[in-house]
């Protein structure tokens, strides 16, 4: 297996590179969770005591002996911390659909009645049923607000807790306040983005993810010449490994094994099933290539690539590079 140097992760026997890929959505992550964290008592309405961050954490739990669990941003959370502690610089495909599964889960909160933070209801009284004590009056008939109870009548009824809060976090329709719970996951808080955000850049990010790769070659040898820039580049290796008629295997391994080949976007998979990282997100942009593995020589590997060339080759003739077909299925090894 090739050595693994600084910025590369190790698969099998395959090292991969890892490159300059944008993922910023795991500082904007970090940071979410941070500001959350800050975010308590007069900021989000409530009495001292648990953080806004602790609420999401528990946003989807039931809390009430009749209500059962839902899905909620608690599972978003948890979902992409245990991706974050566990990825080592590149992701999964089934990572990847995690997180696609998450952005269906949040857009799916906003019009749901039980999870979206803007149609939590609250009972509460018209200004003008409530005395400057907080009384409600006689014959008063209670209201549904939205999002949050920090309304005047909460206010009038509890004036030590002195809580703080905005006319934006209620409303008396759904859909349509904006209460702390809502704007971390939509809109976001101060420097932290919302976490909607977060989850869809996520994706596109890891989509879009390139890197190097060094790999084996003992196997799908027909499968790593239909990739363009190998093939091409295989042309000329034989062309200039010919001794005497037949090819020198060393000069061929000598070659092949100091060259970079670049891959499009269309034969990247290709790339990826011969490396054996096909359940890998994100593109190979270029490889390099040791030939033979702990469990095929070198020069049997390197034998066997030449044979599937000349066998698929439609451009090159046989003969415009060695006299004999004996002589590329038997070629002279020359130290």
């Amino acid at each position: 297996m090739p050595k693994v140097e600084k910025n590369t992760i190790a698969i099998g026997d395959t090292t991969i590179k890892l490159s300059d890929s944008n993922l910023s959505f795991v500082e904007d992550f970090k940071k979410w969770i941070e500001v959350m964290q800050s975010q308590r008592g007069k900021n989000i309405g409530v009495k001292e005591g648990n953080s806004l961050y602790d609420l999401l954490a528990q946003h989807g739990i039931a809390n009430r002996p009749t209500a059962t669990d839902r899905q909620g941003v608690k599972d978003v959370i948890e979902e992409i911390r245990k991706i974050l502690s566990s990825t080592k610089g590149v992701f999964s495909k089934k990572q990847l659909n995690v997180f696609e599964n998450l952005d269906g889960m949040i857009d799916d909160m906003k019009g749901d009645s039980d999870t979206n933070p803007q149609n939590i209801p609250f009972t509460s009284y018209r200004k003008k049923d409530v005395d400057s004590k907080g009384n409600v009056l006689p014959d008063a008939e209670p209201i549904t607000i939205y999002g949050h109870y920090l309304d005047e009548y909460y206010k009038r009824k509890y004036p030590s807790r002195k809580t703080e809060g905005k006319t934006s976090w209620i409303s008396t329709s759904t859909e349509t306040a904006k209460p702390p719970l809502y704007l971390a996951i939509f809109e976001g808080i101060g420097e932290a983005k919302a976490l909607e955000d977060i989850i869809t850049t996520a994706i596109k990010q890891i989509e879009e993810m390139n890197y190097t790769i060094n790999m084996n070659v003992d196997k799908k040898y027909a499968l790593l010449i239909s990739i363009p820039s190998f093939r091409k580049e295989m042309e000329n290796v034989l062309r200039n490994s010919v001794v005497n008629d037949s090819y020198s295997i060393s000069k061929v391994i000598q070659q092949l094994e100091t060259k970079q080949f670049t891959v499009t976007p269309q034969t990247s998979k290709f790339a990826k099933e011969i490396a054996g990282i096909k359940d890998i997100a994100g593109q190979v942009k270029s490889f390099t290539i040791q030939m033979g593995s702990s469990r095929v020589k070198p020069e049997t590997a390197t034998k066997k690539l030449i044979e599937s060339y000349m066998a698929t080759s439609t451009r090159v003739k046989e003969r415009d590079i060695v006299k004999s077909w004996r002589n590329v299925l038997r070629p002279m090894v020359i130290p």
